[in-house]
């Protein structure tokens, strides 16, 4: 998968698109902006005002955090959502699927949004699937260093997302609330950690 995502990016680096073209982009606006693409997480119900206090801070840390990040060679078109469920796999050869989310992005939050999981069972592998990426990614991607620097602070920025994208869809899922909880408490708790907010 580290491989394959390297690719994408080697790739994406050198593309030019063609005149015309448009597509959305997960810079700091995207992301972390008065306007995000998907949503205002800091305003979710299932928070208690406490916690949407802490979530509005810590998207006004990660606003300026991101608006002065390097951009360059590691930021270009990103899948944005490669993940082993949108992953085909037949014998040795990977297919990759669903590219509704595809956009410009920073290639860390392409690869932190792949190793992004919230199943319990995968918590136990999660930093030995994290490891195996970056080796994939590192064997292609050379200068790769601020790439995979950025990766920690990209994974709490997908958290976050996530909050507001289950919200706006409990009619499908149903009782989102302890979801939310699952994500929500840390999330918060990984900001504090990264001294983004103080507790």
């Amino acid at each position: 998968m580290g491989e394959l995502i390297a690719q994408f990016h080697i790739t994406s680096i050198d593309w030019d698109p063609p005149k015309g073209f448009k597509r959305h982009s997960w810079d700091e606006e995207g992301l972390m902006g008065h306007d995000p693409t998907w949503g205002r997480f800091w305003e979710i119900k299932y928070a208690s005002n406490k916690q949407r206090s802490q979530l509005l801070d810590i998207q006004n840390r990660l606003y300026k955090k991101l608006k002065n990040l390097t951009k360059g060679n590691y930021y270009s078109m990103t899948h944005a959502d490669m993940n082993w469920g949108n992953v085909l796999i037949e014998g040795q050869k990977l297919s990759v699927i669903d590219f509704d989310d595809c956009c410009f992005g920073w290639h860390a939050a392409d690869l932190a949004n792949s190793i992004w999981n919230t199943d319990p069972q995968f918590a136990s592998i999660q930093e030995i699937s994290k490891q195996a990426l970056l080796k994939g990614y590192k064997s292609l991607r050379n200068n790769s260093d601020q790439v995979i620097k950025d990766l920690d602070l990209f994974y709490l920025v997908r958290c976050l997302q996530i909050l507001k994208w289950v919200e706006d869809r409990e009619k499908e899922i149903g009782d989102i609330e302890p979801i939310i909880d699952s994500i929500l408490r840390p999330a918060i708790n990984r900001a504090i950690e990264m001294e983004i907010i103080k507790s």
